[in-house]
């Protein structure tokens, strides 16, 4: 099995909102009913946690 992880990838507390998303979007997840992770509002009040800034 190849690892192919993206070498320019900056660690997600570095990463906007917009670019966390996108990072996740290259994962595919989908919840049992087919609808993408990154639509989920779960995830993205998340997403707006992890990058918020102080």
């Amino acid at each position: 099995m190849k690892h192919n992880e993206v070498a320019w990838c900056k660690p997600l507390e570095n990463m906007t909102e917009n670019e966390i998303i996108a990072h996740f979007e290259r994962y595919g997840f989908r919840d049992e009913m087919g609808h993408e992770l990154t639509l989920c509002r779960d995830f993205l009040d998340l997403v707006a946690l992890a990058a918020k800034r102080d």
